[in-house]
């Protein structure tokens, strides 16, 4: 009987635990101009749960790069945010996943580093997020030099890119 128990418990215990949030699909378009670059990120956010999870993800930005766009779908629509103060942001988020409202935040965390927060990431289901970039590109042994925000650890099954350099006479 004992025995019996222990599998019950087990069992439960691998059901409580969930999948982390999965980028499913990741493309970055940049945009040069004589000096400057502008990198516009699109990634697909997959939960792979049964149930609507929070989701999360975070990446770092090279000195010289800002952020000058973040957007999140609603109902199938690009929405822009607005930039905030930190403690505004996140208290406008957890106000509205309060009224079922689809919130996205994106916070500077600690140097040149950022989070995005989305809720809800619907049970087996995708959201969309855009992140722009630009920064100045700096001059290195006569070249100007490009440094792609690219924070990714786990493979990623739809990759794109596209870069543009607009050059001037």
């Amino acid at each position: 009987m004992a025995v019996i128990f222990c599998l019950l418990v087990n069992t439960a215990k691998s059901q409580l635990r969930d999948e982390p949030v999965k980028i499913r699909a990741f493309s970055v378009d940049i945009k040069t101009s004589l000096f400057t670059a502008t990198t516009t990120i699109n990634i697909d956010l997959f939960n792979p749960n049964n149930k609507v999870l929070d989701g999360e993800y975070s990446f770092s930005l090279n000195a010289g790069q800002v952020i000058t766009g973040f957007a999140l779908d609603i109902h199938g629509n690009m929405r822009d945010g607005v930039m905030v103060n930190k403690q505004q942001g996140r208290v406008a988020y957890e106000n509205t996943i309060r009224r079922r409202i689809d919130p996205g935040l994106l916070e500077m965390t600690a140097g040149n580093n950022y989070r995005i927060r989305v809720y809800p990431m619907p049970a087996n289901g995708i959201r969309k997020i855009r992140i722009v970039i630009t920064e100045q590109l700096s001059i290195k042994n006569n070249f100007l030099v490009y440094a792609l925000p690219l924070d990714v650890k786990e493979p990623v099954s739809d990759f794109g890119l596209t870069i543009n350099v607009f050059q001037s006479q």
